[in-house]
């Protein structure tokens, strides 16, 4: 999945330019802060799934941007905190649900995935079936840590008042601790199957394409 500069024309060189890294983070951002509003703005019970989105969103573009800057710049940078924003929204709103932890785990794992291609991808590099197996298995670790969805289990819910906004109300009530650990979870997927994959397990394990014979 290597890039070609002369077959893709200006798209491809403006992509890989600091103009181009500028663009990802600016699109990552009004990701997180578009979350973020539609949260507020939003009534129910639908404010809360919004609301683990847009914190997902925010540990998956840390995550990622740091995980894509130890590997590769600025550049990975933009491409770790573009993708970690993506799955990272996912993955929070998925946290956010009343889903078992069987079907978190089964969800960031694909995930996990996602995040490996889209990186390798916007990187230019060569996605390979050792690093989605991987990857699969660092996003299943980091649903494992998320545990089971918010909802899942919160008997107290519908005594809530859902007609107005959701999001100070469900966070307050969820706590530190769940807020804690979503940012865990989003920055545990994004970092770990992102530019540090790449960097510190791909050189080690998976050179030239090959992972376990593959």
């Amino acid at each position: 999945m290597n890039i070609d500069d002369s077959g893709n024309g200006w798209w491809s060189r403006f992509w890989k330019s600091i103009g181009g890294a500028i663009v990802k983070v600016v699109v990552g951002v009004v990701i997180i802060a578009t979350l973020a509003v539609a949260s507020v703005v939003t009534g129910g019970l639908a404010s809360v799934v919004l609301a683990g989105a847009a914190i997902g969103a925010l540990g998956g573009a840390v995550g990622g941007g740091i995980s894509g800057a130890i590997s590769g710049g600025f550049q990975g940078f933009a491409n770790g905190f573009l993708a970690g924003s993506i799955t990272g929204a996912i993955s929070g709103a998925v946290g956010a649900s009343p889903l078992v932890l069987g079907f978190q785990i089964a969800i960031n794992a694909g995930l996990g995935m996602l995040n490996y291609a889209m990186n390798q991808g916007f990187n230019g590099e060569s996605i390979t079936l050792g690093g989605l197996v991987t990857s699969g298995v660092l996003g299943g670790i980091a649903g494992f840590l998320g545990g089971s969805g918010w909802m899942h289990g919160t008997k107290d819910l519908l005594k809530l008042d859902v007609t107005k906004n959701f999001l100070r109300v469900a966070l307050s009530y969820a706590g530190k601790a769940w807020t804690i650990k979503a940012l865990i979870n989003s920055i545990v997927l994004s970092g770990f199957t992102g530019g540090i994959y790449g960097k510190f397990i791909s050189g080690k394990f998976n050179s030239g394409g090959k992972f376990l014979g593959w």
